[in-house]
């Protein structure tokens, strides 16, 4: 059985085919998921959670560790695993934020800043705008005193939360990110660590005129 899910986000529809063999072998094919992943139980119940921000320092990561190389949307979303189009979606905001810089036409991405200076509450906030981290039911029923009242007592706890996690944020750089990645890989054991800088096979993508003429810059 195949069943098609989809949602707006942003103005823009999304959509995941999940293919069902039985109670104990399903999986999905996601046609785009850099958006939203979903998570399926047996009983069918579905969680939807955003993975804008992980897909951002993403891709900032990759062109922090590729400065001298071609990176096009395709070698970036072979990396994520995603489309070309969700990898221009999110450097187009992130350009428009002032991390980043792309020329059209030209497969050569840039920071706009120092790693050391651009903040996971710069990316939180070019990826996800003013989205808070916790949300609240709005369907409870009305009509239920602790359906409608616990929704208030939450919000300013939420907000607490809130408060404190964009003050963390504010705290924790992309090259914080970048020194704990190399940390990762001097654990790994020797012979296990995959390619230090892309993580991608050993032969590069060609690039195509037409791919590069795919503008890094376009949202």
């Amino acid at each position: 059985m195949t069943i098609f899910s989809y949602w707006v986000t942003e103005g823009l529809l999304f959509c995941c085919k999940f293919i069902f063999i039985n109670k104990t072998d399903i999986h999905g094919l996601l046609l785009c998921q850099h958006v939203v992943k979903i998570k399926l139980s047996i009983r069918g119940t579905a969680m939807k959670f955003s993975t804008r921000v992980s897909d951002a320092v993403h891709i900032l990561a990759f062109i922090a560790l590729n400065r001298n190389e071609a990176l096009t949307s395709q070698r970036i979303a072979e990396s994520i695993r995603t489309n070309p189009g969700c990898v221009r979606q999110l450097m187009g905001s992130l350009r428009r934020y002032g991390i980043m810089t792309s020329v059209q036409g030209h497969a050569r991405p840039a920071l706009s800043r120092a790693p050391a200076d651009i903040s996971l509450l710069d990316i939180y906030r070019a990826v996800e705008g003013g989205k808070p981290l916790l949300h609240l039911d709005t369907h409870t029923n009305p009509e239920c005193g602790v359906g409608v009242n616990i929704q208030l007592a939450l919000q300013d706890y939420f907000d607490k939360v809130q408060n404190r996690a964009e003050d963390e944020m504010s705290r924790i750089t992309l090259q914080d990110v970048l020194d704990r990645y190399e940390e990762k890989l001097r654990l790994l054991p020797s012979g296990n660590a995959p390619a230090r800088k892309g993580h991608m096979a050993a032969e590069k993508p060609r690039i195509s005129q037409t791919e590069s003429g795919q503008a890094e810059g376009r949202p």
